[in-house]
């Protein structure tokens, strides 16, 4: 017996030793393959670069468009539920392709698509398909691919080829996909669109069948190791990371792409010479939708193609009818794509409101290429949850806050769209203290934006700190809008003048003609610091006078070349907010030696004229000079002195003017400044006969408190008649300069041109008037001007109307433009529409516009002045266009700088009152202009405390009748017509949101009788 149990042991043992060494060679035999594929994957990446290399290359010779995808037919092999859901996977029509059954092993099925073509073969795989049965999956991976002969071929061509890895794991068949590579590069940002191979990770199993359309050739590798987590099925194009750190599990799973693909530049080149495609900024197009839109942001140049209206009205009502997957999509996006946000791009696209032309007159289209993406992408705006995600998921530690990888962006910018912000990038603790950063500025910029994504991704730059508090709302615009407001670096500095006090060398006063004894002085707003223009007016023996605008000479200090003078052109342009100035130049050369500061010496560039008492020019002179400013004027100081004269009144105001320098008393001044408003005031009159136009737009002037920067008070700015008087005078001066320079360079000068308005939206704003029974003749820039100015009266309701007119036809009006003339070969296209001349630059500010150093180059290149200045049209036409650019940049920040204080004062000194006109009325809402601020502003019926109120339309004509609940219990409701040009009285009170403010229309009982003052208005 003892034996017997001996025996049975000793088997137990040899049994027990052979299980070893089964499982170590199984286990080695593991580990070689794992070293196998893993060696064999990196040598299939590098063999992958290079055939993306050739790829690209290949690429360019393709006919333009989409390849033409077919189903691949494919034999049934298992049960049908497998064969039904195999993942389809799109042909190019150029290649031969059959079916080749492979081969089965261990239950598992497999079919690869094979390209048989042997050109084609030599380089490419072009498609894959993998099916699996329903057989259950085993603890070991089933599919070995190296037991079958035919496999191993099949394996050893597929990894010569390979680009993409296919993973098999032992999971559910759902979890089979096919990965994509490492390398790739983004095809949204520095190409421009150009195309480029698109990585696809496919998800296949019986329920998901997902179709890629490959932009590049994909080529297969077989991986046969397991993996425990494969990767989301997703597609991506090039380096977009869609929807990183989204936790949906399957974030594009049965949706379509969201953007079309960008054009390549051969099928862009080829687009424009056909016609098919447009570049252009004078052509109007619609482009309606941010679909259409295709991630274009405001001021990109882009390729636009035409849509015909039948496929618009499609659009529409597919966009109608869009289904969003268990409310993702809304959550994600919170209304940000709205189709009634047009962005204005390059390419103008057109709003449609009541007093302009139909839709269906505007050309719609779709943008297909970005050519510069001229938009900083950056915005300043909040960091919000999901809307699926609430504060209490946040902060607890369940499933659902652990698995919340981004947050939202939302930028304070209607026209951008918000961002995904990767979690691990926002400050540390923030899901915890939700509450302490609701009110907490960020500056975000857009770094990728995948075409499959409704969102950009975004990355944090700066938090700025609270919002509504002025310098962290005034660096958030700056950074917005690009601008440059850091101090001047070393290099920059060391290229001003090491001495100081400067003096003028003699040998450049010997060099130029010495005025310093001629009676100059400047006007200037009070608070100008950066002097850059003065004037002289001289009375001839004749009885004509010597008239001379004298130009701060900047481009002495400015030579070119310099790093002073390299950032001086990238800023292009000072900018002037409500509390400070960013300026172009550093402060020494703008305030110090290149201001004419009064009682010193300074380098000028002048124009001078002998004129007639009647405003007449009888001849000009150009030349660098040096004077000696005698006083430092204000706009006030110049029209004290006016006002006195009209009075009758001796120039009395000595008192009240500033410190005088040189031999020069207050009687000289004054009658310089009389006799310049004279001649002004006949230019003037001439200029409009002539058939200029002047479209006045309110601007507000606040006063601050000196300590805490705060706006005391608020005010409209008034035009008066010393601002008339410089304005005359820098035109003339322009102009002058202008005819000069083209005459001696006709392909190199440097030009601002205004082109003409928007046709059709001029004549829907003329439409409009004619309905309302007023006349509006909108045939030349002359007859608009005088239908604005001499068809209405002084009285309340005139000007109301006036006001509003202003405003509707500032609409249409295109900007301003610099250009070089050898850009453009019309000279029809010089004209500029407003002031109806044929040929205007800007001379007169160098201080503050980089252009006008330009212009004092070639103008002293002109006067036969030791000037090397570079003449290149296509250097020239670019400088132009990014003065542009920076121009109007400037224009918006200025714009909301004073948006900032008006809030600021609102919600420090509010609520205030204003009379205002209505001049839109529409079903829910009516749009008012504030006289007082000139301000246009919407109200909205809903929150008037109405009983009911009824909207009614008769042509161009739309009213509004409120039934106002009245104020005394029992008496019955007050009614009230609201309908174009109509009179109200409102109230402005601050709203939550510090950047914003409400209008309320105060109830009829309350408001004042019609020609009745509006006592808000401040004195002026």
């Amino acid at each position: 017996m003892c034996n017997l149990l001996s025996g049975f042991i000793n088997i137990v043992g040899v049994f027990t030793e052979l299980r070893k060494t089964l499982l170590n060679r199984m286990e080695s035999s593991k580990a070689s393959k794992v070293e196998n594929v893993t060696d064999r994957r990196a040598r299939v990446q590098a063999l992958g670069k290079e055939r993306r290399q050739d790829d690209e290359e290949g690429k360019q010779t393709e006919s333009r468009g989409r390849k033409k995808a077919h189903r691949c037919r494919r034999y049934r092999r298992g049960t049908p539920k497998a064969t039904e859901n195999a993942a389809k996977v799109p042909i190019s029509d150029k290649q031969l392709t059959e079916e080749a059954f492979i081969g089965e092993e261990g239950g598992k099925d497999l079919h690869v698509v094979q390209n048989h073509n042997k050109q084609l073969c030599q380089n490419k795989v072009e498609a894959c398909l993998i099916r699996t049965n329903d057989s259950p999956p085993s603890s070991q991976l089933d599919c070995r691919l190296s037991t079958t002969p035919i496999l191993n071929e099949v394996r050893n061509l597929v990894a010569a080829l390979s680009e993409v890895v296919i993973q098999v794991t032992p999971q559910d068949c759902s979890q089979h996909l096919i990965s994509e590579p490492a390398s790739s590069t983004d095809c949204s940002a520095s190409d421009h669109g150009r195309k480029g191979p698109m990585q696809n990770v496919i998800s296949l199993g019986f329920q998901s069948s997902v179709t890629a359309e490959h932009s590049a050739l994909q080529h297969v590798n077989m991986r046969s190791q397991p993996q425990p987590k494969p990767p989301k099925a997703v597609v991506n194009t090039r380096k977009s990371k869609i929807d990183a750190g989204s936790p949906r599990k399957t974030p594009h799973k049965g949706r379509h792409a969201v953007y079309e693909e960008y054009l390549s530049s051969l099928q862009v080149s080829a687009g424009l010479k056909r016609g098919e495609l447009l570049q252009t900024g004078d052509t109007d197009i619609l482009i309606d939708g941010v679909e259409r839109r295709n991630r274009a942001l405001d001021g990109d140049i882009v390729v636009v193609k035409l849509i015909p209206h039948d496929e618009d009205e499609e659009y529409k009502a597919r966009e109608r009818n869009v289904c969003v997957d268990n409310g993702e999509l809304a959550s994600e996006c919170d209304g940000d794509l709205s189709t009634s946000d047009l962005n204005k791009m390059k390419v103008d696209t057109l709003e449609s409101d009541s007093c302009g032309a139909p839709t269906s007159t505007y050309k719609l289209g779709k943008v297909v290429f970005i050519v510069e993406r001229k938009h900083s992408r950056a915005a300043k705006g909040y960091l919000r949850l999901p809307q699926n995600y609430c504060q209490t998921a946040a902060q607890s530690s369940n499933k659902k806050s652990s698995s919340l990888s981004y947050v939202l962006f939302a930028p304070t910018e209607h026209r951008m769209p918000r961002m995904r912000i990767q979690l691990a990038s926002c400050p540390k603790g923030f899901l915890q203290q939700l509450h302490d950063y609701e009110q907490t500025l960020f500056v975000a910029r857009i770094v990728d934006w995948p075409r499959h994504s409704h969102l950009p991704e975004g990355q944090l730059s700066k938090s700025l700190g609270l919002a509504g508090e002025i310098e962290p709302e005034t660096e958030g615009i700056l950074m917005e809008y690009d601008v440059d407001f850091s101090e001047f670096p070393e290099e920059v500095l060391h290229c001003l003048p090491c001495a100081q006090p400067w003096i003028i060398p003699p040998a450049e006063i010997a060099a130029r003609k010495d005025l310093r004894k001629l009676c100059v002085f400047s006007i200037d707003p009070v608070t100008a610091r950066d002097l850059d223009d003065a004037l002289s007016c001289e009375a001839l023996p004749d009885g004509n006078f010597s008239v001379g605008v004298h130009i701060a000479d900047v481009s002495y200090f400015l030579s070119e070349g310099t790093a002073l003078d390299a950032i001086a052109a990238k800023r292009a342009t000072s900018i002037y907010l409500v509390q400070k100035v960013i300026p172009m130049l550093p402060r020494l050369l703008c305030e110090e030696l290149c201001s004419l500061n009064p009682g010193k010496e300074r380098l000028t560039f002048s124009v001078m004229w002998t004129v007639t008492p009647e405003g007449k020019v009888k001849d000009n002179w150009f030349g660098r000079t040096v004077i000696r400013s005698c006083a430092k004027l204000s706009y006030d100081h110049a029209q004290d002195i006016i006002v006195s004269a009209e009075k009758g009144e001796s120039p009395t105001v000595c008192n009240r003017l500033p410190p005088l320098f040189g031999h020069h008393d207050v009687q000289t001044v004054c009658g310089a400044v009389l006799n310049l408003h004279s001649i002004a005031t006949h230019l003037r009159r001439q200029r409009f006969e002539d058939g200029a136009l002047r479209i006045d737009n309110m601007k507000l002037v606040f006063h601050l408190d000196q300590e805490t920067m705060l706006p005391e008070s608020c005010f409209a700015c008034v035009y008066k008649e010393s601002n008339k008087l410089v304005e005359e005078f820098m035109l003339l001066a322009n102009m002058a300069v202008a005819h000069r320079i083209y005459k001696a360079f006709p392909h190199y000068t440097l030009l601002r041109r205004h082109p003409p308005p928007q046709e059709h939206l001029l004549a829907g704003v003329q439409d409009f008037c004619r309905d309302l029974g007023l006349v509006l003749d909108c045939s030349s820039a002359g007859a608009l001007h005088h239908s604005l100015h001499n068809t209405f009266g002084s009285d309340e309701n005139s000007q109301a109307k006036k006001s509003v007119l202003m405003q509707l036809c500032s609409r249409p009006m295109k900007l301003a433009l610099y250009f070089c003339t050898g850009a453009l070969q019309n000279e029809e296209e010089f004209r500029h529409y407003a002031l109806n001349v044929p040929l205007y630059t800007h001379f007169t500010s160098p201080i503050r516009r980089y252009p006008d150093v330009i212009i004092h180059r070639l103008l002293a290149k002109t006067l036969g002045y030791e000037e090397c200045v570079s003449l290149d049209v296509r250097n020239m036409q670019m400088l132009a266009e990014h003065c542009n650019d920076k121009k109007r940049a400037s224009k918006r920040v200025q714009e909301l700088s004073t948006e900032l204080f008006f809030n600021v004062f609102m919600r420090e000194k509010g609520p205030l009152e204003s009379r205002a006109v209505v001049m839109v009325v529409q079903d829910k809402s009516f749009d008012v202009y504030l006289l007082r601020f000139g301000l246009q502003k919407r109200v909205y019926c809903d929150n008037l405390p109405l009983k009911e109120y009824h909207y009614s339309e008769h042509g161009s004509r739309s009213t509004m009748t409120l039934m106002w609940e009245p104020e005394d219990a029992g008496n019955h409701p007050i009614k009230q017509i609201i309908k174009m040009f109509v009179i109200l009285d409102t109230i402005l009170t601050a709203s939550k949101d510090p950047q914003k403010y409400t209008v309320m229309v105060t109830h009829p009982k309350r408001s004042k009788p019609m020609g009745a003052p509006d006592l808000s208005l401040p004195a002026l």
